[in-house]
Formats: C-alpha cells, sequence, structure tokens
C-alpha cells in the first residue's frame, strides 16, 4: 500500500501539497517532522502535516529527502500555527516558519537529540480541532484570562513570581513575554534571583537560539521568556502563560504574518487549556473591552499617585504677538523654579532629531528619503539629516536642489532643538540629552533636566520633582483612530514618573485625553474612546484589514489597488466584510516601494481570511506584491 504525505511550505500559496513517499522512507516519515521537496521546479524545506494511503492528484512528485527522524513540529503546535494562519490571511507554511529557529528553517539537523515524541492526533483531524474550537469565544479559554493592572512594579512582579511558583509546582512549564530584550534580561534577573531554575531564553536574534529551543522541546527548562516569537516555545502543554505590558506594539509584527502576540496568547491557552495572565500600566482599548464583557477577570482600575499635580498648559497662542517657542513661559518658571531648589526635571520629547522638516521657503521644496516617501529629520550632533523609516541619510544641502537658492528653513522640535533651547534659557545648569544606551545608566546626580524620547522613556525608573510633557500633540494628531489611545498611554506612563508635578503643553487643553490625566481617573479616557469607537464602529467592536499592494511603479500599484476594489465591490460576495476605502499608504513610498491600501471592516477575521485567500489567488497584476494585515495597529 503506498503512503502519501501532506506538506506545507513557507510560501504565499494555500497547501497543503500531496507528495509520495519512497518506500525506504515509509516507517520513518511522522506528522511534524521536516521533509526536503521539489516545489515549482525549486528544493525547499515542506513541513508534514498529514499522512494518506491515497491521493486525488496523479503522478505526484516524492519526497526527495527526510530531514528529521523525529518531529519538530507537536500535533498542538501544528493545530496553533494552523489556527494562526486562519485568522492572519497567511499560508499555513508562512505561520510555521515564524514558529521556528534559522536553522530549523535553512533545513539544518537538529544538533542536539530530541526526544521521540510520535503525534497526538492528525493536525487536520476535524473532530479535535473543533473541540478546542468549541472551548471559548474569542480565543478565551473559559475564563481562565486574567488581566493584572498595576503600576508598580514590585508588586507586580509579586504577582508573576507567585503565580509562576504555584503553576511550575504543578509540574506545568509556564511561558513569559515581554515587549523588548531589555524587558527580557530584566525579567531574567527576577527569575534566576527568585525561582533559581533553570530558564530558556527565547527572541529571534538570540545567537544560542536554537540550542535554547532545543532544551524547550526536551523539556530541559520549565520556564520560557523572551519577546513575541516566545509564544511558540515548544512545549508539550503549557501551565501559564504571561504577556507583560500587553499594550505595547511591539506585540505587533511588521512583516508577513502580521500577527499580534495578544491574540495568539489568547489561541495558545485555549488550547494548551493554560492560564493566562496579562499585565498593563494602560490597557489596550480591546483589553478594556474584554473586561467590561467579563471575557477576562480583571481588577478595579488603579489611580495614580493622588499628591501628584497634573497641568493642562494652552500653548495655541503664545500672546502679544510673540513667535511661539518650544516652551510656555509657564513651563520655564517651573522648571526654574524646580532646578534652583536643587529637584530634578524630566523633559519629554515626542520627536527624534533637532528638526523635523526642511523646506525651502523659495519653492516650497521639502527635503526627503530617496527610498521613503518621508521628510528626513535633521541631526545636528551628527550633521546629517535621516530617514525615520529606513537607514538612508544624507549631508544637508546648503542650496536648494530646485530653485538654487542659498536658504533652507528647518521645522518642528526635536530632542535635539529642546536641548538647545534649554541650554539657551538656563545657562550654567547640567542638561543630559540622554540616547537609549545612556538612558539605561542614568545617575541621577549628573545632571538637573534630562531629556528622554519614546524610545528611552519606557526603562526608567527614577522619580523626578517636575515632569515636562513636549510635543504630544504631534502623537494625537495623527491620521490614526489609535492616535488618542497611544497618547494617553504614553502621558499615564510619564505620570509616574513625577513627585510633584507634570505639565502637558498642547494646543488641544479641553481634549478628554488630558481631562482623563487631570482627573488622575484612565476610566474617563477609556469611557470616551469607546464611545468614539462604538460610534465609527472601529476596534474593539469590529475588526479592521488592509489588503496591501506594493511595487515599484506608483502608477502600477495605484491602478492595481482601484481595480481590486472595484472587483471586491461588484462580485458577489457573502457579507463578511465592508469595503470601507483605497487609498495611498502612509507613507506612500517605503524602501522602494510604493504602496496602495484597501481598508476593510469586519467582524470574523477567520472568516475574511478564508474569503480573502480563495478570491487574491486570482487577483495577478505583473510586478505588483500583495498582502493581507489584518488587525493593523
Amino acid at each position: 500500500m503506498s503512503l502519501f504525505v501532506q506538506v506545507v511550505i513557507n510560501r504565499p500559496v494555500e497547501g497543503p501539497f500531496d507528495y509520495s513517499v519512497p518506500q525506504e522512507l515509509e516507517a520513518r516519515v511522522k506528522i511534524g517532522s521536516r521533509v526536503r521537496i521539489n516545489f515549482a521546479g525549486r528544493k525547499c524545506v515542506g513541513y508534514i502535516v498529514g499522512l494518506n494511503n491515497e491521493s486525488k492528484i496523479e503522478n505526484l512528485k516524492p519526497v526527495i529527502a527526510l530531514i528529521d527522524d523525529s518531529p519538530i513540529l507537536s500535533s498542538k503546535m501544528l493545530l496553533f500555527t494552523r489556527r494562526l494562519s486562519e485568522y492572519y490571511c497567511c499560508s499555513w507554511g508562512e505561520m510555521i516558519e515564524t514558529a521556528l529557529p534559522q536553522e530549523i528553517r535553512m533545513g539544518r539537523p537538529a544538533t542536539v537529540a530530541m526526544a521521540d515524541r510520535p503525534a497526538i492526533f492528525n493536525a487536520s483531524d476535524k473532530k479535535e480541532e473543533e473541540r478546542i474550537k468549541s472551548q471559548a469565544c474569542h480565543c478565551c479559554n473559559g475564563g481562565q484570562a486574567r488581566f493584572f493592572l498595576n503600576n508598580d512594579d514590585d508588586e507586580k512582579w509579586d504577582f508573576y513570581i507567585k503565580e509562576i511558583k504555584a503553576t511550575l509546582e504543578e509540574g506545568n512549564p509556564v511561558v513569559m513575554i515581554l515587549p523588548d530584550k531589555i524587558s527580557v534580561d530584566k525579567a531574567l534577573e527576577k527569575l534566576n534571583s527568585q525561582i533559581g531554575v533553570p530558564v530558556g531564553v527565547v527572541y529571534q536574534k538570540n545567537k544560542n537560539l536554537l540550542s535554547q529551543w532545543l532544551l524547550i522541546k526536551e523539556g530541559k527548562v520549565k520556564i520560557a521568556c523572551g519577546t513575541r516569537s516566545a509564544i511558540f516555545s515548544p512545549f508539550d502543554d503549557i501551565g501559564l502563560v504571561i504577556l507583560d505590558e500587553e499594550s505595547d506594539q511591539s506585540y505587533k509584527q511588521e512583516q508577513v504574518p502580521h500577527y499580534h502576540a495578544r491574540e495568539a496568547a489568547f489561541m495558545r491557552a485555549n488550547i494548551d487549556n493554560a492560564k493566562l495572565i496579562f499585565g498593563s500600566k494602560t490597557p489596550s482599548l480591546e483589553m478594556v473591552y474584554l473586561c467590561h464583557g467579563k471575557v477576562v477577570e480583571s481588577p478595579a482600575f488603579l489611580k495614580e499617585k493622588n499628591d501628584v499635580e497634573v497641568k493642562i498648559v494652552d500653548t495655541k497662542y503664545s500672546g502679544h504677538g510673540k513667535k511661539k517657542g518650544v516652551f510656555s513661559q509657564y513651563s520655564q518658571d517651573l522648571i526654574n523654579l524646580a532646578v534652583n531648589e536643587s529637584g530634578k526635571v524630566l523633559i519629554f520629547a515626542a520627536q527624534e532629531g533637532f528638526a523635523t522638516l526642511a523646506i525651502c521657503p523659495h519653492c516650497g521644496f521639502s527635503f526627503k528619503c530617496q527610498r521613503c516617501s518621508a521628510h528626513l529629520v535633521y541631526h545636528l550632533k551628527s550633521g546629517t539629516m535621516s530617514c525615520r523609516y529606513c537607514n538612508f541619510t544624507q549631508t544637508p544641502d546648503k542650496i536648494c536642489p530646485s530653485c538654487k537658492a542659498s536658504y533652507i528653513k528647518y521645522f518642528g522640535s526635536g530632542r535635539e532643538k529642546i536641548s538647545s533651547e534649554l541650554e539657551r534659557i538656563f545657562p550654567g545648569k547640567r542638561i543630559r540629552d540622554l540616547d537609549k544606551s545612556e538612558a539605561l545608566n542614568i545617575n541621577i546626580n549628573d545632571g538637573d533636566i534630562f531629556i528622554f524620547s519614546k524610545s528611552t522613556i519606557k526603562h526608567i525608573r527614577e522619580d523626578f520633582d517636575l515632569v515636562v510633557a513636549v510635543g504630544i500633540d504631534t502623537i494625537l494628531g495623527r491620521v490614526d483612530f489609535r492616535a488618542a489611545e497611544k497618547s494617553f498611554a504614553l502621558l499615564w506612563d510619564l505620570l509616574r514618573f513625577a513627585r510633584k508635578k507634570l505639565i502637558v503643553q498642547t494646543d488641544v487643553p479641553k481634549h478628554y485625553c488630558f481631562q482623563a490625566l487631570q482627573k488622575k481617573n484612565p476610566e474617563v479616557f477609556y469611557e470616551e474612546e469607546l464611545k468614539q469607537r462604538k460610534q465609527l464602529n472601529f476596534p474593539p467592536y469590529a475588526h479592521l484589514g488592509f489588503i496591501k499592494l506594493r511595487g515599484i511603479s506608483e502608477d502600477k500599484v495605484k491602478k492595481s489597488s482601484e481595480d481590486l476594489f472595484d472587483k471586491l465591490r461588484e462580485i458577489k460576495k457573502p457579507k463578511v466584510f465592508k469595503l470601507v476605502s483605497v487609498n495611498p499608504a502612509r507613507p506612500l513610498k517605503l524602501r522602494g516601494k510604493y504602496c496602495w491600501e484597501i481598508l476593510l471592516s469586519f467582524k470574523n477575521p477567520p472568516e475574511v481570511s478564508n474569503f480573502l485567500k480563495t478570491y487574491l489567488k486570482n487577483f495577478r497584476h505583473s510586478g505588483i506584491i500583495v498582502t493581507v494585515d489584518i488587525d493593523p495597529l
């Protein structure tokens, strides 16, 4: 009797694909193992997701070689990656490769012996799949998810450690997911000092990722700690998943597949019947919505320091026809008072560099990246202009390339300009403009005024007598329905650094974001933001998705996007989504390719993903790359 394998690959094409198994390999092939196959005339690595004794396809290609004698993917991991691919509109093979170390993806043999654990069930077994799907809604596993809201790191970690110890005592492994490597390193210190058991470290740029991954797979460690990819840690049965700072944007993957670690954590916990804990100082609107709906258990919102005064300063008008400066007179007076009394001041700058816009005042020419349609940021210290999206840099032109005028005007207040302004206003004071590495090793006694940006602020643990936020309006005013949410989260985070006073400079002081901050009550913000999201049918009341079309020709991309939009509008389709708009992306050009986006609104991501996979496979435009991003940030 012949044997056939069903194989998926890391390509944006749906499978599985049938291959015949050579007789000499029949006794060794297992679901979850890797094979070498020939696909579309090229040799590649494939993953076995099913075994059959018959196939409807004639003249099948044979498997070239079997890479693994033992499965590298358990049946639960296969099911997990399959469900993620169904949600995020990517192929099963693409999602599998996202879950694996680079060496495994390349087809290299594992260097450490792996335990031979046979698959419990075929990943295509419908009964098992339906059993897991029926356990809960929104991928939440029957009320075992808990949201822990706390602004105190020590109290948060006491809670985490208690839950981790209890899970380990029950003999179950733990996965802990954090936003970035710095947070992972700090977590490892806590785990090593308070629990004292080996910990597997999981993040994609870890040079020892393969060895760590194999230790986890063999059960030689019981805790996996890492960034978003740690959710794929190859434990057999997880007892606890902790996702710290769940609202952090780094949990959303920018590349295909565009999965989000929060949704993935729901799915993984559901499959393993594990406890799920989310931690945050400022929860996402999605999490607040789930807490209100009793899908996730949560304590009441915490109030921030009641003894800290919050002052919202209206900077819309400078008064008396004067040019508006970086700092209001009120802010200058308070900064001066604080430093004269030997206090410490934190200045938050929303933007990097010295100036964010360089324009010729004669002809209006603006300096943009050659690879991206983004304005170049001028850096005074290095004497260069750079793109915030790619690594392009150039020396500033003294003469306009367009009209040859000899004067270029710079606009915007980045971190360097704020530093320069402070040195002018407060001569003799010790002003420290800190980059990321310097901020991690801050000595509060080395300065009077410290300048931080978004990239450095979240790892600071010092307190300051006065905190001044400058440029928040650049975040609040973005064309982004999450702009208010991101602004409030940032301001609420700044509040914890202030001992006495927080000043926020803004042109829109009556915005509910600032009103909630002034009352030091996040519920005021979330109530208003949820009300507005509901009126607009935005997340969390509906899901959004982008169909993205990219190419090197702007005209081709534009035409292809409009053609696809028209076709989707005209075809008879189930009412699974609503076409909202077709527009150029922001930025229009990124890393040498132009991009347009078709915006969709819908209720059920797997249903929409299934429809788009079926429809888009027949949509062909030469030189155009089409991808789908479900739940974009």
